[in-house]
């Protein structure tokens, strides 16, 4: 889910905190235009239907994970753990999870899969670990940062402390590269950007500024990273909360270390949506009166720009790498041309395509769907050609397989509720209430789910739900590991 991105950052941790005290399963007690979208009546129906389908009382006999892959990963505050793909042989990494809940887990995990990168802290500070896959060995490869005194926070060390440990900071170099992307404080001040690369071990130091780096983002041949700066300006008070200036972005070959400025307009991380191809990424932009206005293609080589969509739009927005299109709402205003609802924008068509009449106060990708996830209207495919109606006014997740299935949950009457269902099929209703939804990797027919320290997978057709293998603690989101 994509927030305002410039003006009250504080804002922003405000709303996410709401969304964090909302109950999870282990709280809760068992008593655009010219280009027509396909809108087919909803796969599910708009009431929950009774409960169909219980637990089994047997637990699958636990297997080892198997050495290829692939996997499921769970994180969550009890730890980090790795599954088969049917969510057996349930084996724990770490016993704790991202140390922000802003971490992507997708961006740590390495394009071969065999690693994870985490950030721990402790009382000295923060660390950079390593842990391979499967087999879960460990190594720590920097310091990042000391720990502030909890009486001087906006102190140097606390700034970049807290910008280190609070922000999505991890990326690996995607196309089988070698090289991981961090921010750290082990030379300076302040955070700056460096990668570490695995098959020599070495730590390169990329970027030297005063402001804290932030958010490092590949280009999809591994050739730049870019990134975002982002300061804390006094007076900053008695708690931090985002940084209160933005300062803009920059690139950085890998090959010769040359730094590139980016656009002047692009300041924040928040506005950067994705990259379109080896050369070119697309952000938002702003100004005062419109807090989200136009689209934009840059050349990151000499950050010449083209605008995409012009017009102001709503701060909700997602971009998918598979197909280069973005989810979008937008909102009844003087310089929005759209109108209220939202919209799918294709790559390489000018017109928006309206896809749901309402604004969707949340958007995400789901990467492992294909798929975006417009909170509380619905789910649509990446290319426009399937989407998925709510079945529930305000549902908390949503996962999409691959075989067509779409499982939703929410709370009723004071209970989880999983309804599955696809296009004509009977939705099934899951008497269990699993959270960190995810269906299998391998044909999508499995939905694999977290329960009271149990990992719960059902099967199509009938999707009676079986304990698979126990996790512990809390479980908050899931993905696979190739």
């Amino acid at each position: 889910m994509k927030l305002s991105r410039i003006g009250s950052i504080a804002g922003l941790l405000i709303i996410l905190a709401a969304c964090a005290q909302a109950p999870t399963p282990g709280d809760i007690p068992t008593d655009k235009g010219s280009r027509a979208i396909p809108t087919a009546s909803p796969l599910l129906p708009t009431t929950v239907p009774s409960a169909t389908a219980g637990p089994t009382a047997t637990p699958a006999p636990a297997t080892a994970l198997n050495p290829n892959g692939p996997y499921v990963l769970f994180v969550g505050e009890g730890g980090i753990w790795l599954t088969n793909p049917d969510g057996s042989a349930p084996k724990q990494l770490s016993e704790s999870g991202f140390v922000t809940p802003y971490q992507d887990p997708h961006r740590a995990i390495s394009s071969a899969g065999d690693s994870l990168a985490q950030i721990i802290t402790n009382d000295s500070g923060a660390n950079l670990v390593l842990i391979r896959l499967p087999g879960g060995e460990t190594e720590t490869v920097a310091h990042l940062s000391d720990r502030p005194d909890s009486s001087n926070i906006a102190s140097q060390v606390g700034l970049a402390f807290h910008a280190i440990t609070n922000y999505d900071n991890l990326a690996w170099q995607p196309a089988g590269g070698h090289l991981l992307a961090f921010t750290g404080a082990m030379d300076g001040p302040t955070a700056d950007l460096y990668t570490y690369n695995t098959q020599r071990q070495e730590i390169t130091r990329l970027t030297d500024s005063l402001a804290q780096a932030l958010y490092p983002s590949w280009s999809p041949d591994g050739e730049y990273i870019l990134q975002f700066g982002g300061s804390w300006v006094p007076p900053v008070g008695g708690a931090l909360a985002g940084y209160t200036r933005a300062d803009g972005a920059w690139a950085v070959n890998v090959s010769d270390g040359g730094v590139i400025r980016q656009p002047g307009d692009l300041k924040s991380h928040f506005q950067f949506l994705g990259w379109l191809d080896a050369g070119h990424y697309l952000y938002s932009g702003a100004d005062e009166g419109c807090s989200t206005q136009d689209i934009r293609s840059v050349a990151v080589a000499d950050a010449t720009i083209v605008t995409i969509f012009k017009g102001c739009y709503y701060s909700y927005d997602a971009f998918s790498p598979v197909t280069n299109s973005v989810l979008f709402s937008s909102q009844v205003c003087d310089g929005c041309p759209l109108g209220e609802g939202t919209f799918l924008l294709l790559s390489g068509e000018a017109t928006p395509s309206k896809i749901w009449d309402e604004i969707s106060w949340g958007i995400d990708w789901l990467p492992e769907g294909n798929a975006f996830y417009g909170y509380p209207n619905g789910a649509i495919s990446s290319d426009g050609q399937q989407r998925y109606d709510s079945p529930m006014p305000e549902p908390s997740g949503v996962a999409i397989s691959q075989d067509g299935w779409a499982a939703w949950s929410d709370i009723v009457d004071q209970k989880w509720v999983v309804v599955v269902a696809r296009a004509g099929d009977d939705p099934v209703t899951l008497q269990v209430p699993v959270g960190a939804l995810i269906w299998d990797p391998l044909d999508g027919s499995t939905l694999l789910g977290v329960s009271g320290g149990n990992v719960y997978a059902a099967t199509a057709p009938d999707f009676t739900p079986r304990v698979i293998g126990e996790i512990g603690g809390r479980v908050d989101r899931a993905i696979w590991v190739p």
